[in-house]
């Protein structure tokens, strides 16, 4: 009795495993592939109105960011911060240059301050402490 118990289990628990990998991999799929779709997004956004001025070549504002990278935000994110501050207050791109809708100004703004967030929180740095 105990041996067909314990078969059942393990059967049990290989249909349970079976059918949450089947359920939850497209899920993953989908869910990966909307990651993939917006960081394309943001990357293109950058590049349009943004790099045209903030490139190594022409560093505006003594800025450059051409080879930042939006998988690294943490990197660099006192730089980020600073685009943050610029988004947030639309003062970048300049009147007069192409702008992005005011939906794309929110979307790559919160993207970088949860990204900034997200890596602060993994790897906090609280910076210089006195000796005591």
């Amino acid at each position: 009795m105990l041996r067909m118990l314990l078969i059942f289990c393990v059967r049990a628990t290989a249909v349970i495993v079976a059918v949450l990998v089947t359920v939850l991999l497209p899920l993953s799929a989908a869910a990966q592939a909307k990651v993939n779709a917006e960081d394309e997004l943001l990357e293109a956004t950058l590049a349009r109105y943004c790099v045209s001025c903030h490139s190594d070549r022409l560093r505006t504002a003594d800025l450059s960011l051409e080879g930042l990278d939006l998988a690294e935000v943490g990197t660099h994110a006192e730089v980020w911060e600073r685009v943050v501050a610029k988004l947030r207050s639309q003062a970048m791109p300049p009147v007069g240059r192409p702008r992005p809708a005011l939906a794309t100004y929110d979307r790559l703004a919160s993207w970088l301050e949860a990204e900034i967030d997200r890596v602060a929180t993994v790897s906090p740095d609280p910076g210089r402490t006195e000796a005591v």
